[in-house]
């Protein structure tokens, strides 16, 4: 009897668990600083597929319509990275996040046709389940 209680009481437990995992549809903002030093803030999103370390899924942001296939993505239960490519400039843009909770925060960097290198901040928080 010890044994089928303890057993429901860590099926419970377990069950009760935050996921730490990152699959799922993520929202937020990017904010770029110009060279002049203004911000400008536009939406990005992102839907995450997530299987052990290996990530896939798409992205987008800013005046896009449609997400791009991520590429090269992985997570590590708190580091997430991952690539996309600009559907209308060609860029590749590298994202660099660090999961709190149902935030990502971090950096997309890429490189501006002429080599000056750039970067985005980006928040992004997870959107609730249906």
């Amino acid at each position: 009897m010890r044994t089928a209680i303890a057993f429901l009481l860590l099926a419970l437990a377990a069950a009760t668990e935050p996921a730490t995992g990152i699959s799922g549809k993520w929202s937020g903002t990017g904010e770029l600083k110009t060279p002049d030093g203004d911000a400008v803030t536009q939406p990005f999103w992102a839907e995450f597929h997530q299987d052990g370390q290996k990530v896939t899924g798409t992205a987008g942001g800013g005046d896009m319509e449609d997400s791009t296939p991520i590429r090269n993505g992985s997570f590590d239960g708190k580091k997430l990275r991952f690539q996309i490519t600009g559907p209308k400039d060609g860029l590749v843009y590298q994202a660099n996040l660090i999961l709190d909770g149902a935030r990502l925060e971090g950096t997309l960097e890429f490189s501006l046709p002429d080599g000056t290198p750039a970067r985005v901040r980006l928040v992004l928080r997870s959107e609730p389940r249906r």
